[in-house]
């Protein structure tokens, strides 16, 4: 992902089940990541000019008690043909 762009996160239990979206963020990280990647609770993904990395957390709840989690690595980085550096 580049800086200071948007992307909607879609998954297969959209519609299903309530999607829960966060940024897995070592304690010592809380104040700058906002400046590298922020979610919002509808699965919009932010970038900012930061350049780096972080984890995403997607939950997905269902209503018969099961929840499935995923966690997926996000690289804000300059784009070149198809690499993020």
């Amino acid at each position: 992902m580049t800086p200071n762009t948007e992307a909607m996160i879609k998954t297969n239990r959209d519609g299903t089940a309530r999607l829960q979206y966060q940024i897995a963020v070592p304690p010592d990280q809380e104040d700058s990541i906002h400046q590298l990647l922020k979610v919002t609770d509808q699965g919009q993904l932010i970038s900012g000019s930061k350049i780096g990395q972080a984890s995403l957390l997607i939950t997905a709840h269902e209503d018969f008690a099961v929840n499935q989690s995923l966690v997926v690595l996000v690289k804000v980085g300059i784009a070149i043909g198809s690499d993020i550096l």
